[in-house]
């Protein structure tokens, strides 16, 4: 009985060809593992640029500061006429009230107290989860705090007031703004603080 031989070029490239789909399979179920198992990253990871809320609730705070700023600004329109008579006395009592622009100066003082009061507050409230604490501080902080303060308005009263010759009621309007405005920011942080740390004693 004879034997029929068997090509071995053949045999070899079909153990070849099976070798290499079996090596290609392997790669493919690898990739598609490592495919399933990667990390998507969720809303806790977003940066904050690519995470939608936070412009809406810095626009919502920005319209709502600036809102509130304009109510304050009709008491500059009320300043301005009061002290309108003396405004070019430059020492003068009249001229110093002149400066005082009463809307942009409440503006600014409260918007020192309440940014500083939340940032030190948001600091220690470790109850509160951190997204709420970052849309909080983003809504009322950079929004509404940012829309109600206001340094362009300040300076193009006191560029006004310099030309009428009130360089006196400039200085001490300047001085007054940035010493009040430090002093209640203080006295926001020594707040929060406080109201921080007396939740921690009633939560133990």
């Amino acid at each position: 009985m004879t034997k029929t031989p068997v090509d071995s070029t053949a045999t070899g490239g079909a153990g070849s060809s099976a070798d290499g789909a079996g090596a290609v399979g392997a790669g493919n179920a690898g990739a598609a593992g490592v495919g399933s198992g990667a990390k998507v990253p969720d809303a806790k990871n977003r940066p904050p640029l690519a995470d939608p809320m936070i412009y809406l609730v810095v626009f919502l705070g920005g319209c709502f500061g600036t809102g509130m700023r304009y109510g304050l600004s009709l008491a500059n329109a009320a300043t301005a006429a009061t002290g309108g008579a003396g405004s070019g006395s430059g020492a003068g009592a009249a001229g110093v009230l002149s400066a005082i622009h009463l809307g942009t100066f409440t503006a600014n003082i409260v918007a020192c107290f309440i940014y500083a009061a939340l940032s030190a507050y948001l600091s220690q409230a470790l109850w509160i989860r951190q997204r709420s604490r970052d849309l909080v501080s983003r809504g009322f902080g950079m929004g509404m705090c940012g829309g109600l303060s206001t340094m362009s308005t300040l300076a193009f009263e006191q560029f006004g007031d310099l030309a009428r010759g009130n360089v006196f009621g400039v200085l001490v309007y300047v001085l007054l703004s940035f010493g009040v405005g430090l002093l209640f920011a203080y006295a926001g942080v020594r707040l929060a603080l406080w109201l921080a740390s007396r939740r921690k004693e009633g939560a133990r």
